[in-house]
């Protein structure tokens, strides 16, 4: 049996005099889809934030791959690829540049690009600027970007936000 690649234990975040995150513990195995469910404000999206190292936990313990996650910590940010809940990108970049872009700041082999612009049904699309995509293209490029390092870990929040019924179904496939 191998270790399980994320593992958190009796993680909480306190703003103040509020609890968000109240005490979590979970393992998540190598190969698992595991999905955070719950109402919004319930503290979904701070955990992640947490488990990506872009805030700090309050008490706890987070690792990935044995490693342990906090802010500013190399070793962890390079065992997991992450898409947020809403992604920014350059406007007037293409969908090529902007992967490209991307894949440079990584050291990430120029042949990933058109990989991944195939996964997700942007090829064709790849000379557009991505200011010109609909949320659902912008969605998918930023998923790009996230599969572009072919990471041990993929963590997505809100995923499937503004893709149509088509591509949420093939997002889910991958």
């Amino acid at each position: 049996m191998t270790d399980p690649i994320v593992c958190i234990t009796n993680v909480k975040k306190i703003y103040g005099k509020k609890e968000v995150v109240k005490n979590i513990s979970l393992d998540i195995d190598q190969g698992e889809i595991f999905a955070l469910l719950g109402h919004n404000g319930a503290g979904k999206s701070t955990l992640i934030k947490m488990l990506t190292g872009l805030i700090q936990k309050s008490s706890g313990q987070i690792s990935i791959n044995g490693i342990d996650v906090a802010p500013f910590q190399k070793n962890a940010k390079q065992q997991f690829s992450y898409l947020p809940e809403i992604m920014a990108l350059y406007p007037h970049l293409t969908a090529k540049e902007t992967l490209h872009f991307f894949a440079e700041l990584q050291n990430i082999p120029e042949k990933n690009e058109d990989e991944v612009l195939e996964i997700v049904g942007l090829s064709d699309y790849k000379n557009q600027k991505v200011g010109d995509f609909s949320k659902g293209m912008t969605q998918r490029i930023g998923f790009a970007i996230a599969l572009l390092p072919k990471s041990p870990l993929l963590i997505l929040d809100e995923p499937t936000s503004g893709l149509d019924p088509f591509w949420a179904i093939q997002f889910k496939k991958v």
